[in-house]
């Protein structure tokens, strides 16, 4: 290697068949690499980093071939590479331009580094790693029906409680009021969640639309999570590559991400179950269950959901503690959307956000209006009904007490 070669390589080095190593590293070879090189079955080290290779190689050795040492990055290829690579084996023993961002796209699946268009390289893989660049989407759609189960399951224990306590089947006006503005006050005054509660369709449009935008912002930092820390540089003649990032996450990291994620999130999750356990009160009509029930599991949903990227993302990402609190405040601002889509609407049309806000609240308090004119009416009516008997006892008292008179003359 570093020898100052020029040119091409020749397609007749497919008939060196005893070659076992080979190393044009460091050079200015041009090109494109022959495909008669993945016929070498005693080739296990092949090192062509850091020359000006191009086009796309299509290289598919042969599963015999097991390589000790695989070093194609420093190039411009694209394409796909496949090769075996050998068990025992360490971080750098196979790279290649695999990375992002990157200048030209190549796909190596064994490869234990790889590199992007900046220089950098990812280290190896983890299980975690896997998991988020190959199933985070599917695992994901498995966290929203492990939610919606379990926002079932405890809306069956609720139910079933309230059903055996003291509870009366029907509520007054009063206690209907109490609840909704409980309920809008556990899903928030300054939030376009709110409109769950109300009987708006256009409330629930900008309400679930809200939350759609929240998770479609949340998904590219799951995005980038899969592309892992891109920390590593691989030198030319340097066969093991350097870890140039400061550090790992501190356990003191790790607490500053947990009392940060309680604070902004541990009041949506607690506010989300209230709102299922109201949902399953007694004497509730089933539109007002379906609402607060989808209130509460939207709650839920959302708060989990940012919960499950910033533990992936810090993960992934992060490599020291002001990384951690960095990553963290900017996904805790995704999850201030639904105040700031609240504001906006507010700015645009204020009168239709407050008469979106106010209709429940407002039809409560007609329905204890005519609860009360009833009680009044009733109490009228009893007042009256006992005039009467005092007025009817009073006649016929008098009436006896004038027979009597009358007989004793």
């Amino acid at each position: 290697n570093n020898n100052g070669l020029a040119g091409t390589l020749s397609k007749r080095i497919g008939e060196l068949n005893s070659l076992q190593r080979l190393d044009l590293s460091n050079n200015n070879i041009k090109g494109r690499i022959p495909s008669e090189i993945q016929w070498l079955l005693n080739l296990t080290y092949l090192s062509l980093s850091y020359n000006s290779f191009e086009g796309k190689p299509d290289l598919y050795f042969h599963q015999k071939q097991q390589f000790d040492l695989f070093h194609v990055h420093g190039n411009m290829m694209s394409g796909g590479i496949t090769f075996t690579p050998k068990h025992k084996s360490n971080a750098s023993s196979f790279v290649a331009d695999c990375g992002k961002p990157a200048a030209f796209i190549l796909t190596c699946n064994e490869c234990t580094m790889c590199c992007n268009s900046e220089g950098y390289c990812r280290g190896p893989r983890n299980d975690l790693d896997d998991f988020v660049a190959n199933g985070s989407h599917g695992y994901f759609g498995s966290l929203v029906l492990a939610l919606f189960l379990l926002a079932l399951a405890l809306y069956t224990y609720y139910k079933r409680k309230n059903r055996s306590s003291s509870t009366p089947s029907t509520r007054s006006p009063s206690i209907v009021i109490k609840e909704n503005e409980y309920a809008l006050d556990a899903i928030g005054n300054d939030s376009v969640y709110q409109f769950f509660l109300s009987k708006s369709w256009w409330g629930w449009i900008f309400a679930f639309a809200t939350i759609v935008m929240q998770i479609l912002t949340i998904f590219p930092f799951l995005a980038e999570a899969g592309t892992h820390k891109s920390t590593w540089q691989c030198l030319p003649n340097v066969l093991e590559c350097i870890d140039t990032s400061d550090g790992d996450i501190s356990p003191q990291g790790w607490s500053i991400f947990g009392i940060m994620m309680a604070v902004h999130l541990s009041k949506d999750l607690i506010n989300g179950f209230k709102l299922i356990n109201l949902s399953a009160r007694q004497g509730r009509t089933c539109n007002e269950r379906v609402r607060h029930f989808l209130g509460g599991m939207f709650l839920i949903l959302v708060s989990t959901f940012s919960l499950f990227v910033s533990v992936i993302f810090i993960r992934a990402t992060a490599s020291s503690d002001t990384d951690v609190i960095k990553d963290s405040v900017v996904i805790l601002f995704v999850m201030e959307v639904d105040e700031r889509v609240y504001d906006i609407l507010s700015a645009i049309n204020r009168r239709w956000t407050d008469q979106t806000s106010e209709t429940d609240r407002a039809q409560d308090f007609k329905n204890e209006i005519e609860e009360l004119r009833q009680i009044v009416e009733s109490l009228r009516l009893q007042k009256e009904g006992r005039g009467n008997n005092n007025a009817e006892s009073q006649d016929e008292s008098k009436n006896s007490h004038g027979l009597t008179v009358s007989a004793y003359f």
